[in-house]
């Protein structure tokens, strides 16, 4: 297991995961018809850092650190991660 931040090269195995997600219509509130250019763009540039979970050298998840808000809510984590990683996730942000 693996935790690293994503690199522009990472982004064709990202974008099957962000694609599911966010066309099922249930977890984000960005548009379902969102294209693959556009969502480059909400996951990779517009963050303050991105995080990929590999494992054998697989991307199985991302999440992103982003400010949502000015002040006190000024970080936040948004992702797509299974249950047992979101620990790993958690630890590896207090190292950061």
């Amino acid at each position: 297991m693996n935790i690293r931040e994503a690199v522009r090269n990472d982004w064709d195995a990202i974008w099957p995961i962000f694609h599911e997600i966010v066309k099922a219509g249930e977890t984000y509130a960005y548009d379902v018809e969102t294209t693959k250019e556009q969502a480059e763009k909400i996951w990779l540039d517009t963050p303050r850092k991105t995080y990929v979970f590999e494992e054998a050298g697989e991307i199985l998840g991302t999440y992103y650190i982003k400010t949502n808000q000015a002040g006190p809510g000024n970080a936040a984590l948004t992702g797509n991660l299974e249950r047992s990683v979101k620990l790993s996730v958690c630890s590896a942000l207090l190292y950061q």
